[in-house]
């Protein structure tokens, strides 16, 4: 029987340039997506593709779908990257990210209760460490306490899923991701500062001190990461951070970035006295990657060179 790999959310951002970098690995890939955020649009290049434009919560419609491709393909890998990414609205409103992230978790895991698949490969976040301050977090770093409702259901998720895969011989790979970014944005403090100062260069505000540092990863080099990982492991269930080796960059500097590319000599940029921008905002994570150091991965990561390389990129996607 033919091979395939589903992918949840794989018209947004991640999941986009995901399933361009898989096409050549199956005879079929299937993606799940409402087009809340994502675009169809983002896929016309992939031939071997069947779209299933559907809320991934809808169990049975979704189990429908499934259930009839599993009479062509034997689907091998689920890449689950469906998530709500509006932290400040799953803040304001805790139903948006239960269902769209923990509901959509056990909808797809339902789905698969006949033939799962070999690996079940799932999006996390660092969200889930919640606000450890200067600590070096690694995988095994605890208690896990998110302050937010999206690190409270990524967490969920992992902990379902996990409890999941028990029960089959599917293995399971938990990827925790840093800030990415890269093209086709749809949101994100680099998309929203240069969406600002294209519309007016005058003045650009920041929220919070912009004193936030994190980590961040371009796109493709998190796409890299993760094929080369899945391919190597051999335990049931695997957790990875993965992000750059260093300490991050500082909001201010992200905003300097966007006014050099977007703004002019008179732009000005403005500030808040809080340290983070929204309840919920982590304002400052360093990852310890000394695991995914261990598996092989040798390639240097640089914060500042991948939003340096993304402000150009999405200024590039909003002017065009």
């Amino acid at each position: 029987m033919k091979k395939a790999a589903l992918i949840t959310g794989g018209a947004g951002f991640i999941g986009s340039n995901l399933i361009k970098a898989l096409t050549k690995s199956f005879d079929q890939l299937i993606c799940i997506d409402n087009l809340s955020r994502g675009k169809k649009e983002y896929l016309k290049e992939v031939q071997n593709l069947h779209f299933i434009n559907e809320d991934l919560s809808n169990y049975n419609e979704i189990k429908r779908h499934i259930d009839q491709l599993q009479t062509q393909f034997e689907i091998d890998e689920v890449w689950h990257l469906v998530a709500n990414s509006d932290i400040p609205s799953g803040v304001a409103n805790a139903e948006i990210d239960l269902k769209d992230t923990f509901l959509c978790s056990h909808a797809l895991c339902k789905c698969f209760e006949k033939i799962p698949p070999k690996k079940i490969i799932f999006a996390s976040s660092s969200a889930v460490y919640g606000d450890m301050g200067d600590a070096l977090i690694d995988e095994k770093s605890a208690p896990l306490f998110p302050i937010s409702n999206y690190g409270a259901m990524k967490l969920a998720s992992e902990a379902y899923l996990s409890a999941w895969i028990e029960k089959t011989k599917s293995k399971l790979i938990i990827f925790r991701f840093p800030n990415v970014v890269g093209t086709p944005a749809t949101h994100g403090v680099i998309y929203d500062f240069l969406r600002r100062l294209i519309k007016d260069k005058r003045s650009l505000q920041v929220l919070g001190n912009g004193f936030q540092m994190k980590p961040y990863l371009l796109c493709d080099d998190l796409i890299q990461i993760m094929i080369f990982l899945k391919s190597n492991i051999k335990n049931k269930r695997e957790v990875f951070n993965i992000g750059p080796s260093d300490a991050g960059v500082f909001v201010k500097d992200i905003a300097k970035t966007a006014c050099e590319i977007a703004g002019d000599s008179e732009t000005t940029i403005n500030y808040e006295d809080n340290d983070r921008g929204w309840i919920g905002d982590v304002p400052k994570f360093k990852y310890d990657i000394r695991k995914l150091q261990q598996a092989g991965w040798s390639k240097e990561l640089s914060s500042i060179k991948a939003i340096k390389i993304a402000t150009k990129q999405i200024f590039n996607q909003l002017k065009n």
